[in-house]
């Protein structure tokens, strides 16, 4: 495939309203990155899911 065909392959298959990201790391760091983008941010803290095993 090429670079654009990958591209229009890729708009077909991926609805970005059904996109989940997951970002992993310091909130403290990367939180104000997440903020600039204007998408929702939800933290959940390493210990609550570490405790829900």
């Amino acid at each position: 495939m090429t670079a654009a065909e990958l591209d229009a392959a890729a708009r077909t298959a991926i609805d970005p309203a059904k996109t989940v990201w997951i970002v992993v790391g310091d909130a403290a760091k990367v939180r104000g990155q997440l903020d600039s983008i204007g998408l929702p941010v939800e933290v959940v803290p390493a210990a609550s899911v570490a405790d829900a095993r």
